[in-house]
């Protein structure tokens, strides 16, 4: 059965509100020729050659990067601030608006202090709203990595591990006619200047990007977590009744 070839759009913003609550990351990993990143950070990626997950959840402990002189550690994801009392991560956000994050008690202290982190993917999902087709997104060039910006915050005496939130910005204009919301995308030669400069040097960074990505219909079972398989992020063609344009 042939499936449908995959659609490329180019993010630039339009719309609002978006839950990215599913995302994958699996090897191997190549980079881009002429690639502009340290050493740390194409060192720490290429250090994680058996991590495959293909339906990460949140709550889910996964590698992200930190620090000037990058290095991974694993967090969990969905962001508990430091003065929550919730033992059990309930009150962890996995996704942050970008457009509020110096406003909202939940994610404020991490922003301020510059806790950024780096999270490294190798697409995610989203559900059309019209009929919630599942679509998985990867880069044009399916074994090169995505990297979402995040924030993060260290372990305190009421949650043990460290946790993070993937930050989000108004959608592409091809995206949103399936969701209105998107991770902010970070090009490979931004990551050093997320991880370490200050605020106001990022700004740029924030702004939407023109990287190209395909995205696909696939498999409903990627909405339940009992599932980790690579036939998740595998082309499907859509049910009959869902005809004309892909959008």
């Amino acid at each position: 059965m042939r499936t449908r070839a995959p659609t490329i759009y180019r993010s630039t913003a339009t719309k609002e509100r978006f839950i990215c609550g599913r995302y994958a990351f699996f090897g191997p990993i190549r980079f881009p020729p002429r690639a502009q990143a340290t050493p740390a950070v194409m060192d720490s990626l290429s250090a994680l050659p058996d991590f495959a997950r293909y339906n990460i959840a949140p709550t889910a402990t996964v590698p992200v990067l930190i620090g000037a002189d990058p290095t991974m550690h694993f967090m969990r994801w969905g962001l508990v601030p430091d003065w929550s009392n919730a033992r059990s991560g309930r009150f962890a956000t996995f996704n942050a608006r970008v457009e509020t994050l110096a406003q909202k008690p939940t994610f404020s202290a991490a922003w301020r202090a510059g806790r950024r982190c780096v999270v490294p993917a190798s697409g995610w999902f989203e559900w059309r709203k019209s009929d919630r087709q599942a679509f998985y997104f990867s880069a044009a060039d399916a074994s090169n990595p995505l990297f979402f910006a995040g924030i993060w915050e260290a372990a305190n005496q009421h949650f043990p591990t460290p946790s993070f939130s993937i930050l989000t910005q108004v959608a592409g204009s091809s995206l949103s006619q399936i969701h209105d919301r998107q991770p902010i995308l970070l090009p490979l030669d931004t990551l050093s200047t997320w991880l370490s400069a200050d605020r106001r040097s990022i700004e740029q960074i924030l702004q939407p990007c023109d990287l190209p990505v395909v995205c696909w219909p696939v498999s409903s079972r990627i909405g339940g977590v009992q599932y980790d398989d690579p036939s998740l992020v595998t082309a499907i063609q859509p049910e009959p009744r869902q005809t004309g344009s892909l959008f």
